[in-house]
Order: structure tokens, then sequence, then C-alpha cells
């Protein structure tokens, strides 16, 4: 798990506090979205980074649940195909991007074509520092096209996520879940959170990384929600 310096959380709300906003927020970003929509001025770009069993599946199924599906749009990126890996790699990135008037949710991002290449040893250090020019640059263009980022890493402890990816493996009915590959992203721990250390600081400005605690259910939906109700307010 990185340094807590960079959690952005009350750490004075409680559980029962934050469920309480949670129902608010929810009930906000329903009508701002909806207005979003109707304006069709600007777009939202939600980017949800985390290793695996970080949260994200369910970010996307409980803090967008009710909105139409006019109004968002989820992609998902996993290891690219040979037509994707034949182009530069925000090629299939681009083709995702949501429209003004819509929320884009995206499962993962540019932001893997530098952690997982990183971590195993597929780039040198000149052409990490190029991909971290290159997705900033790129999320500026997105801006003068009135796309907005926000770019959210689920910071989930280690032990938490052996216990979850164990109950993938182990549990019936969640077994739909489990993937080998899990457990060798995992053996690399160290390599990841070091190349998750590196997107954060070096990707950190124009656009910040909004690190969330992602242990408890509750309080990455809270920081989620409330980050997203934030900015639409400022777009209708």
């Amino acid at each position: 798990m990185l340094d807590s310096k960079y959690l952005s959380f009350d750490p004075d709300l409680d559980k029962d506090q934050c469920k309480e906003k949670i129902v608010e927020l929810h009930f906000e970003l329903c009508e701002l979205a909806h207005q979003l929509h109707i304006d069709k001025k600007h777009g939202v770009l939600v980017v949800l980074q985390g290793l695996d069993a970080s949260g994200k599946d369910g970010i996307v199924s409980r803090c967008f649940s009710g909105l139409s599906p006019r109004f968002t749009q989820v992609a998902s990126f996993k290891k690219p195909t040979a037509e994707e890996a034949s182009h530069d790699y925000l090629w299939r990135i681009h083709q995702k991007i949501p429209p003004r008037g819509v929320i884009g949710i995206f499962n993962r991002s540019h932001y893997e074509d530098i952690l997982v290449p990183e971590s195993y040893g597929w780039i040198d250090k000149k052409e990490v520092e190029n991909r971290y020019k290159s997705n900033i640059e790129f999320e500026e263009h997105l801006e003068r096209c009135n796309i907005h980022t926000l770019k959210f890493f689920l910071n989930i402890s280690y032990n938490l996520q052996g216990e979850k990816l164990d109950e993938r493996k182990f549990n019936p009915l969640k077994r739909y879940k489990h993937q080998d590959s899990d457990f060798e992203t995992r053996a690399k721990w160290d390599d990841f959170m070091k190349s998750y250390n590196g997107i954060l600081k070096n990707c950190n400005k124009p656009y910040p990384w909004i690190n969330v605690p992602a242990d408890k259910k509750w309080q990455k939906d809270y920081v989620v929600l409330e980050n997203i109700v934030k900015l639409l307010k400022k777009l209708v």
C-alpha cells in the first residue's frame, strides 16, 4: 500500500456518515449527469486504476447504478490485441474517449501501458518517461476538447488483496473472477508499487491523481462520488 500521505479521504468521517453522504451524492450524480447530457458542452473521463481485486468493477456497478445508459459508457482495457499492438499505445484508448454529454469510465486505462511493461522490464527508463509525457499531453488535449479527466488510484493493502484473490480461487460464488495471472502479478507487488509511485509522482499535474483507500467499500464509493459530483457542479 502506498504511503498514507497520498490518501484522499477525511479520517474524521465514520462509516455511518459516509453511507448517508453516499446516498445524497448518488442522487446528485444522477441529476448532474442528466444535465451534462442535455447540455452536451462537456464530457467527463473517470479513470479507475488499481491492482487486481482493488474494487474497480465494484465501483462501476455501485456508483453508476441507476444512471441512464445514455449518460455513461464503460471501457475496459486488457492485454492489447495484435491489431492494437501494431499501433501506438494510445490508439485504442482514443477510440473509447466519451463524447461531450457523457461520463466515460475507464476500468484500467492508458496508465496500464506504463505500469505493466515497466514492472516486467519490457521498456527502459527513457521510454517510461516518454510515456509519462505522452499521457499528460493526451489529457491536456482532451481538456482542450472539453473532456475533463478524473484519475483515481484504488490503493488496496497487500494483505487484503491476498485474501480477496484466495476467495476468488476457492469460493465457488467468486470463482468467475479468478485468473492465475493475478497471482503472477501479486508476486511482483514491489515492482508494481514502484511503478505506481512513479506514475503518481510524475503524472500528477495538471490533472492530479486522487489516491483512494481501497480496503473498505464505503470509503472508496464516497471518495469517487464526492470528486465526480464536485467536478460536475463546475461544468453544468
